[in-house]
């Protein structure tokens, strides 16, 4: 039985649907768009590392044992109340299409069986994990989902505004540009000051999670009430990120919050955010 895909390179579209009863669940389509980069239901941007596991285990898994007669049909009968379906696709049409199943007894692989053939098969992957081939194919966006909202970079920053619904502690800080000094609202700053600022502007910056299904209706209900902060970065390339942040009722050094333009409630950590949430007096002289 050949599960396993040889050359991963060639896949460009996995689709993974959670079946119980033979009714589907839930689905999530990963779809390469160009090297390096997947998407997640056409809609969002997919995370890579994730991607690239997924295919690491597309291409590793092997079979560990054999069913006896009694293990294909206890299987088969499991496999009918609840199972993940995947089709794996490349540029010629569909390469591999199976049904993952229950983790064995001993846990050391999961019950398999390639569509259109009748005997399942206990599968596995070499190294760590080997029995929880499951875990790799999920089929919830929320678990494929990049949660980037912008990149935070120093050399390619062009401004940044904090607006508190304090006045005077709302601040921007621009430059015109790249060799140009900075200014706070259009005035010189505090130049050691404003070097140590700029310093948290380094790397990816991340939601935490996703809020809409663990907090229904709270996103509607936020766009009602006045913002606590809201922080929008600019790059001399790229159009403008602004996050509308709401400190969290049931967690103080948290916020609520969604990237303005987009309808999606996301969750976000102090420990991300802290750094650029600074007051305009943080940036002048002292």
């Amino acid at each position: 039985a050949k599960f396993s895909v040889a050359d991963t390179g060639s896949i460009n579209k996995i689709e993974i649907a959670l079946y119980v009863k033979e009714e589907r669940k839930e689905v999530v389509v990963l779809k390469k768009e160009r090297a390096g980069f997947w998407t997640v239901n056409e809609h969002f941007e997919a995370q890579l590392a994730k991607v690239n596991r997924l295919l690491k285990v597309i291409h590793r898994l092997e079979v560990k044992e054999d069913l006896t007669e009694a293990g294909k049909k206890g299987a088969m009968e499991k496999m009918k109340l609840n199972h993940t379906r995947v089709n794996i696709s490349g540029n010629s049409g569909l390469m591999k299409s199976y049904m993952i199943g229950p983790t064995n007894p001993s846990q050391t692989g999961n019950v398999m069986l390639l569509m259109g053939e009748e005997t399942p098969y206990v599968m596995t992957k070499p190294g760590a994990q080997e029995g929880y081939i499951y875990l790799f194919y999920s089929p919830l966006y929320a678990d494929w989902r990049d949660l980037g909202v912008f990149a935070a970079d120093s050399i390619t920053l062009k401004s940044v505004s904090v607006t508190y619904p304090a006045a005077d502690s709302s601040f921007t800080l621009s430059r015109k540009a790249p060799n140009a000094p900075w200014l706070v609202d259009g005035m010189p700053g505090s130049t050691e000051n404003i070097r140590h600022y700029l310093k948290g502007f380094e790397g990816k910056v991340n939601a935490e999670s996703l809020g809409d299904t663990r907090y229904p209706g709270l996103l509607d209900s936020l766009k009602q009430k006045q913002p606590d902060v809201r922080l929008t970065v600019e790059n001399f390339s790229g159009p403008p990120v602004s996050l509308i942040l709401y400190i969290r009722g049931d967690d103080l050094h948290n916020y609520f919050g969604w990237v303005d333009g987009k309808n999606e409630l996301l969750t976000f950590q102090e420990f991300i955010l802290g750094r650029f949430l600074v007051k305009k007096s943080d940036l002048n002289p002292h």
